[in-house]
């Protein structure tokens, strides 16, 4: 009901663009005006405005100029607000109410001054607020226009851009698939929205209360004789009256209990284990070249030789600037990293996935490059963000967790690791830091310059990764290939076998079953490809996302094929070829993939496949478990003209061999015709 909705909210946009930049206008303003602002999700509004406009719904010019419009509007009316009422408006009700936001905004301002009133438009928290601000504290009109004109011109396309690629991507689908889509992910980022709006109001509630908890709690065990041990052992000496390093106990005590059940499911092959296979294929199931060269570069930063060398400069930084305390906590900290991983590694061998060319012997559990990333990085972002004001230590953090995510990311894409060995790694990297943290925090801080600091790591970086990826990218990049087992089963075996002894499905790309083959083909894929181009079978192209959307686009006979293509194997199909056999009937479709089964006698590889008449649902998310077996008669009549030159059988699968369904199934038999 939603999509017809949505269809005749488009068709009246279409008939009355205008409104559309009203519209554009309007939340722009609201997401610029003082207060307001504040309580509107600008990224989402800004998106839904940008899917209307890529999709061609209102005019992209027309839009773009009402919303910077708004944005400067919505900015000069809060800037003439202050600037009129000035300290007054401190007293009035909204502001009364709700003080923080407010002190948020001018806390912002003292830090950045003018330039505030620029960045302060892509800060969500303080981005509604600045302009009021300024005009509170007498900012001259010609230096606040010169800064707020600019970023509003930028804001707009900048929060606009995410919607205009899916609304252009959106005209590539059929109108009932595009309204699918664009309400499926509007709904997914409200979601998200409401969630991380609801947890940040959860933690401003709770932080205060449990706060002043920890401090009497830490209060009244500092004067028991029998608890008093655990206050030393956790003091922190830049606050000694208070908490100490309770919570970052708390922290370490649940990274280290995560761990352990992490390390027990994978000795005991417990249910966590589950999840390993369906990443796997996932992740298998997503490799391109250009991602491959982006994930190889990506787990660079984790490479063990390359973490020693960051280590080893970054200590002799310190030791110059006779930072002793912080060089002696850094080098044994990466050391303890080091030696957690080797000692973890060699109590318990836990194999790693196979399907790449070259993987390496040691243990799976836990994954070295992930604990050594996220303890020695999270080490790193914690010295450097010791003497940072607060404004700055967010992008450190923010950087540290993209770098480590990134890392484990890549190691799940390159099939060097399963998921529990990469989530085993962050809490064994997270327990390691947390430990050299507790004890560094026990002594009195050294004045590291957080700049310097930063610069070093990052040159060490950027020099280490660079000579890598000259001498050994070529190398590596070879050996992440993915591989496939090579079976050898003789020609006649194969014609007289029962059917059911070559795979009879394929599975989606979390490895569950999801349709029935019922092509096996014997012969070479060029002969095959000429044989049916020649009896009126025309090639799909090649199934990758933005061909599948152009095809979508351009055949309304194709309305249901997914964004993408069909994996056997986790391998895309080697050979998809279409026929039209009547005009308002819809078409055959012919996927083969490559079996990895050879015949021993003429080396002719054998390929599995469907065939089926595409039939549209008119759907882009399908929610079911598993595909109903293809009625085979009726695709087989249109198949069986187009092999002259090979010999066929039909072959029949009972339910006993495939229990899932609950008739029959047939497969057909294909390959080369005995020359006399």
């Amino acid at each position: 009901m939603h999509f017809i909705h949505y269809a005749l909210f488009t068709n009246w946009l279409h008939l009355h663009p205008h409104w559309g930049g009203v519209a554009a206008f309007l939340i722009a303003f609201a997401e610029s005006i003082a207060f307001i602002g504040t309580f509107i999700p600008g990224s989402i509004t800004m998106m839904a405005i940008g899917i209307l406009a890529g999709a061609g719904i209102i005019p992209v010019w027309v839009v773009l100029l009402f919303a910077i419009l708004g944005a400067i509007a919505g900015d000069s009316c809060s800037y003439l607000l202050g600037y009129v009422f000035k300290g007054n408006l401190q007293k009035k009700w909204l502001f009364k109410k709700y003080p923080n936001i407010l002190i948020k905004g001018e806390k912002f301002f003292e830090k950045h001054g003018t330039l505030s009133v620029f960045i302060g438009r892509f800060v969500g928290p303080v981005r509604a607020m600045i302009p009021i601000i300024a005009g509170m504290l007498n900012m001259r009109p010609r230096l606040y226009f010169l800064a707020s004109i600019p970023s509003a011109i930028l804001w707009a396309p900048l929060y606009m851009l995410p919607g205009f690629l899916l609304g252009a991507i959106s005209l590539e689908m059929p109108a009932d698939v595009a309204a699918e889509l664009i309400f499926f992910v509007l709904t997914l980022l409200i979601i998200i929205w409401a969630v991380a709006k609801t947890i940040n109001y959860l933690y401003d509630k709770t932080h205060s209360y449990f706060s002043n908890l920890l401090d009497r709690e830490w209060q009244t065990w500092s004067k028991q004789p029998s608890k008093h041990w655990f206050c030393v052992l956790l003091k922190h000496a830049g606050r000694e009256h208070q908490r100490g390093q309770l919570l970052l106990a708390i922290n370490f005590l649940i990274a280290s209990l995560l761990f352990a059940v992490l390390y027990l499911n994978v000795i005991f092959h417990g249910p966590l284990l589950a999840w390993n296979h369906a990443i796997y294929h996932l992740f298998r199931g997503l490799r391109t070249q250009t991602l491959d060269r982006i994930m190889i570069t990506a787990t660079l930063f984790g490479y063990g030789k390359f973490l020693l060398i960051l280590t080893f400069v970054i200590t002799l930084w310190l030791l110059i600037r006779k930072h002793w305390n912080t060089a002696l906590h850094w080098f044994f900290g990466c050391g303890l990293l080091f030696v957690a991983v080797k000692v973890f590694k060699s109590l318990y061998y836990n194999p790693r996935p196979i399907g790449i060319v070259k993987q390496a012997l040691s243990s799976s559990f836990p994954s070295g490059h992930t604990t050594l990333s996220v303890g020695i990085y999270s080490l790193l972002a914690y010295f450097i963000c010791i003497n940072l004001p607060k404004t700055y230590r967010k992008p450190i953090v923010w950087l540290t967790i993209a770098i480590c995510a990134l890392i484990g990311i890549s190691r799940l894409y390159l099939g060097a690791h399963w998921f529990t060995d990469v989530l085993g790694g962050t809490f064994l990297g997270l327990f390691c830091s947390a430990l050299i943290i507790i004890s560094y925090r026990r002594y009195q801080k050294d004045e590291l310059r957080p700049l310097s600091l930063f610069l070093i790591a990052l040159i060490t970086m950027v020099l280490a990764v660079s000579i890598d990826l000259h001498f050994a990218f070529k190398k590596m990049l070879k050996a992440s290939q993915c591989t496939w087992p090579e079976q050898q089963m003789s020609l006649t075996t194969w014609w007289n076998q029962h059917a059911h002894c070559l795979p009879l499905y394929r599975t989606n790309r979390l490895g569950k079953p999801i349709q029935l083959l019922n092509v096996q083909w014997a012969g070479n894929i060029n002969a095959i490809y000429t044989t049916l181009k020649l009896h009126g079978w025309n090639t799909l192209n090649s199934e990758d996302y933005f061909s599948t959307l152009k095809i979508i686009s351009k055949q309304k006979t194709l309305e249901h094929q997914s964004l993408f293509p069909p994996l056997y194997l986790d391998q895309k199909p080697t050979l998809t070829l279409i026929k039209f056999v009547q005009q308002q009937s819809p078409p055959l479709i012919l996927r083969l993939w490559n079996s990895h089964i050879v015949s021993v006698c003429k080396h002719q590889p054998l390929w599995v496949g469907t065939v089926y008449y595409d039939i549209p649902h008119k759907h882009l998310f399908v929610f079911h478990s598993y595909v109903r077996p293809v009625e085979i008669e009726f695709a087989a009549n249109t198949l069986f003209p187009s092999l002259t030159d090979y010999s066929w059988q039909v072959r029949i699968v009972t339910t006993k061999d495939l229990p899932k369904i609950k008739s029959d199934h047939r497969i057909i038999l294909i390959r080369p015709r005995k020359r006399s």
